[in-house]
């Protein structure tokens, strides 16, 4: 068997507070719950780290989860500042990263909320981040729309290329697509690294989307080619002994 891992795409909308599962396809938002509770006054940075759904607060610089099925918020510990625009877990061992409104790449103690300075980046407002399935830290100016990598020892930004700019949400997919998100125009777009090009998915009908994120929701066994011809016969012979049953039986 071939095992194949599907996801879903999360964003929260830090206007109307919300919390919704986005249409990779399509585009569109798809309200899950209210986010405004618990003291979360409003969305910003998502991440996955493995098993929860961490949020940060954008306004009131606390740290929190979210329940995926209605959206609700548990505090987990106060950073003590605000303005904190991206956060990124790394899937090897969940290590949290985050930005704010000035030029520098912290690192977040989950349990604590205690922050600590990496080194500048000196690229300007990071509004995005997220980790690809190999382990490299990615960024988007919100600005300029530079984006490009994040050496997760020092803090230093390397400028791979340029896109739109308005850019507040980061996500890579499966088989490495790549999604972005636009609060000036509320779209959802794929993105290619190589070029910069963005390609249009669709409108999320959302106020604010400040950020996205997926989370892996199942891992489904595929059947090789082998498999799938047995595997053919053997429900062709179940159903053709079920009409002989049901034929008998009447």
């Amino acid at each position: 068997m071939q095992q194949v891992m599907k996801a879903d795409l999360y964003g929260v909308d830090a206007v109307r507070d919300k919390l919704y599962r986005l249409n990779p396809t399509t585009g569109a938002a798809t309200e899950i719950g209210s986010t405004a509770l618990s003291g979360l006054t409003a969305p910003g940075g998502l991440a996955w780290n493995g098993s929860t759904m961490l949020v940060l607060d954008l306004d009131g610089g606390d740290l929190f989860t979210l329940d995926l099925a209605t959206g609700v918020p548990t505090f987990v510990s106060a950073i003590g500042s605000v303005g904190w625009q991206a956060l990124a877990s790394r899937p090897s061992d969940g290590a949290l990263f985050l930005t704010n409104n000035g030029n520098f790449l912290f690192s977040l103690n989950q349990a604590t909320g205690v922050v600590t300075e990496i080194g500048a980046h000196n690229v300007g407002l990071i509004t995005a981040l997220d980790f690809d399935a190999t382990g490299e830290l990615w960024g988007v100016d919100f600005f300029t729309g530079r984006y490009g990598t994040f050496n997760t020892s020092t803090g230093q930004f390397t400028e791979k290329g340029i896109t739109r700019a308005g850019l507040q949400g980061l996500a890579f997919g499966e088989a490495g697509t790549v999604y972005v998100s636009s609060t000036q125009n509320q779209n959802l777009y794929t993105l290619d690294l190589a070029t910069g090009q963005t390609t249009l998915v669709g409108p999320t009908g959302t106020v604010f989307m400040k950020a996205i994120e997926f989370v892996p929701n199942a891992t489904s066994a595929v059947p090789e080619p082998v498999q799938t011809a047995l595997l053919s016969v053997g429900l062709l012979a179940a159903a053709t002994l079920g009409r002989i049953r049901r034929t008998h039986t009447n």
